[in-house]
């Protein structure tokens, strides 16, 4: 089992407060053009100021592995918090072209009888 931050304490303190900035001026904008019927909104300065901020570090699942292929070994991960499949995956260069076939005809076909 392995655990490790990939972001110092101070980086993802900045991360946050920018992405805060961000949803603060974004929901304060759209409350704007929402109560004055407005298209859009110009020239909205905002000062956040931040004050006893507590946070803590979070480590999330990431589920690792790996399985051999036609002698080759191919490694995926799975993000525990949103689900997403990352990795490389096997490709079978003649269900490639018997793919890439299939389409052209089916793109000549459909093009021959709309003709």
């Amino acid at each position: 089992m392995a655990e490790r931050y990939s972001l110092g304490v101070s980086n993802a303190w900045e991360l946050t407060k920018d992405s805060m900035r961000f949803k603060l001026k974004e929901n304060i904008e759209r409350d704007i053009r929402r109560e004055h019927n407005a298209d859009r909104v110009r020239n909205l300065k905002i000062d956040t100021l931040f004050q006893n901020m507590t946070y803590k570090y979070l480590l999330l699942p990431v589920w690792i592995s790996s399985y051999k292929y036609k002698e080759k070994v191919y490694q995926f991960m799975v993000n525990g918090q949103t689900g997403k499949v990352s990795g490389r995956t096997p490709i079978s260069i003649p269900k490639v072209v018997i793919s890439i076939i299939g389409v052209i005809l089916i793109i000549a076909l459909i093009m021959w009888m709309s003709r």
